[in-house]
């Protein structure tokens, strides 16, 4: 808007090859017509990025992997981006620390204790992720990375290695680059090993021993080991599946993993109003109970729907009521309701609708695969339908919005699945070569941190 008046986006693409550049500065040649949309995701997702993150890579980009835009009808915008052209890479010295402080921290009481904890972090790093400790999982971890990256080596070449004292030297160059490694641990190790169907690789282990043997040395599950450290127990139905204390009944978790292939369906319907169905898909910790023939019950709420496994969280869904807060008022607390129903009734349409594609995909590419080093059969899945969140997540809330669009009549264009928000990559094993959707912009986020 500009003087009371709306104008309207409209950006232009560039074909390289035919593009020149006459006399006067001007780039000449055949333009490609885009939204603004396209506009806004190409330009963060690669200047940005690459600015902001990738100055503090060595050789990381040889320059900005997004277009240029030359011609914006928009005069104002065009402004914007002329103003913003050739801003310079990040320069870390320009946030260095106040004199003061940094002679504080470099007296030798201060820079000995930093030292002293770097190598405590070095030394828990080196045993979690290093091989050889008690705790050691790097054979999952090593197993599940997908981006060519170490994590903890002890030479300083790992990704994690002096984390600390890199922090206390280079704070905000460290940072960045630790962003990338944190999205990759995310995305590659925990979301994989966490959200699990029956019929996927890990399904078995995070909460309860699967992983025992195999991967490390311990009497728990990678979770449950950790969680009962600190003195809280988790439940599965594969060990001690129901404990007693004082004659009652104590469920903490009941599921190996969670399945958001389950879940998400089963939560969208009761939110909508629709118990029977989250029943069916879900279950109650009745259904659970009666496994074990356990009669006296006490305190469970037998009727509490079985979404995610974990009693606490599922007994405070089950009795979410708005309308009997005191706090809010009972108009607001009435629509606020009304709302909720209709957004998760839209969701639970998405959802249903996505796993349904998923399954009648015969490549069934939107799922996770895994190569299995110590298998007969080398190509395995790891995450399948919702699990695989990077695909699934912008797909159902593209849906989502589609259907609240279709709804209520809006005039609209818009979609969260741009030109270049996916991309297809072939992965090959020697029993099996698959085709499996990737994140693009995730994708080119995590290799920023390659070593």
């Amino acid at each position: 808007m500009q003087n009371g008046a709306f104008y309207e986006f409209v950006a232009y693409r560039h074909a390289p090859a035919t593009l020149t550049l006459d006399e006067d500065g001007n780039y000449n040649g055949d333009y490609e017509e885009i939204n603004f949309f396209n506009f806004y995701s190409e330009i963060c997702s690669g200047i940005v990025t690459n600015i902001e993150i990738g100055s503090g890579q060595k050789n990381a980009f040889s320059a900005a992997s997004c277009p240029i835009y030359d011609n914006i009808a928009n005069e104002v915008t065009k402004r914007v981006l002329t103003a913003t052209n050739g801003i310079p890479n990040y320069k870390y010295s320009d946030y260095a620390m106040p004199d003061a402080v940094k002679n504080y921290y470099e007296s030798s009481k201060t820079e000995s204790a930093v030292n002293d904890l770097n190598a405590t972090l070095n030394g828990l790093l080196g045993q979690y992720l290093g091989g050889g400790g008690s705790i050691d999982i790097s054979k999952v971890v090593n197993e599940l990375l997908e981006t060519n990256i170490k994590l903890f080596v002890g030479d300083g070449s790992g990704a994690l290695d002096n984390v600390w004292l890199r922090l206390y030297e280079q704070p905000v160059e460290t940072v960045f680059n630790l962003l990338p490694v944190l999205m990759i641990v995310i995305d590659e190790i925990v979301l994989p090993m966490a959200l699990n169907s029956d019929n996927a690789y890990l399904h078995n282990g995070v909460i309860d021993d699967g992983y025992k043997d195999k991967y490390y040395n311990g009497d728990n599950g990678l979770i449950s080991g950790a969680l009962e450290g600190f003195k809280v127990s988790l439940l599965n139905p594969d060990r001690n599946a129901i404990q007693t204390k004082d004659g009652k009944v104590s469920v903490g978790t009941i599921f190996n993993s969670l399945d958001l292939n389950k879940i998400l369906p089963s939560l969208f319907a009761f939110l909508s109003g629709d118990a029977k169905t989250a029943k069916e898909i879900s279950g109650t910790y009745g259904d659970y109970l009666k496994k074990y023939n356990i009669t006296n019950t006490d305190p469970v709420n037998t009727d509490v729907i079985a979404f995610t496994g974990i009693y606490v969280a599922d007994n405070a869904i089950y009795n979410l009521d708005l309308t009997s807060n005191k706090d809010l008022d009972p108009t607001l607390a009435k629509g606020l309701t009304e709302l909720i129903q209709e957004v998760a009734g839209f969701a639970y349409d998405a959802t249903e609708e996505y796993l349904a594609e998923c399954k009648a995909d015969a490549e069934h590419k939107d799922y996770r695969y895994i190569k299995v080093e110590d298998s007969n059969t080398e190509c395995a899945t790891l995450q399948t339908g919702l699990n695989n969140i990077p695909v699934s997540l912008p797909i159902l809330l593209d849906k989502i919005g589609q259907k609240f669009i279709d709804k209520y009549d809006v005039p609209s264009d818009w979609t969260l699945i741009y030109n270049g928000k996916f991309d297809s990559t072939q992965r090959v094993y020697k029993d099996a070569t698959v085709s499996q959707t990737v994140n693009s912009p995730l994708n080119n986020f995590k290799l920023l941190a390659q070593n």
